[in-house]
């Protein structure tokens, strides 16, 4: 056990010295806790986040591909399937946009007349 000078004529041990308190100790502390905790949440939920780029909007790739048959079918008019295309969109659910000024996402659906 050691004795610690206080005071040049008392000496107490140094067991009975209590610890200083240092706020900014326990506040990095805290905040070391809230970032592993936080890290430790993202990562526990990448597996359970579904990848749609637009989910917060109620993006739905069925309903965007019918609508741009309709609007290549009021387009292009006769030259277009529209009921074909739409079939398509069904069938794919929705993985092939026709795009009206891209021909090549629109080719399979051409009429001749």
């Amino acid at each position: 056990m050691a004795w610690i000078p206080v005071a040049s004529t008392f000496l107490i041990p140094d067991f009975a010295l209590v610890p200083i308190y240092n706020p900014l100790k326990m506040a990095s502390r805290m905040t070391s806790a809230l970032v592993l905790l936080a890290m430790i949440t993202v990562l526990s939920n990448i597996g359970h986040v579904q990848s749609n780029p637009a989910i917060a909007t109620g993006y739905d790739p069925l309903e965007i591909c019918i609508e741009n048959c309709a609007q290549c079918k009021k387009m292009l008019g006769a030259w277009f399937d529209g009921p074909l295309c739409a079939e398509s969109c069904i069938k794919f659910k929705g993985k092939l946009i026709p795009e009206c000024e891209n021909f090549a996402s629109i080719s399979p659906f051409l009429n001749k007349l």
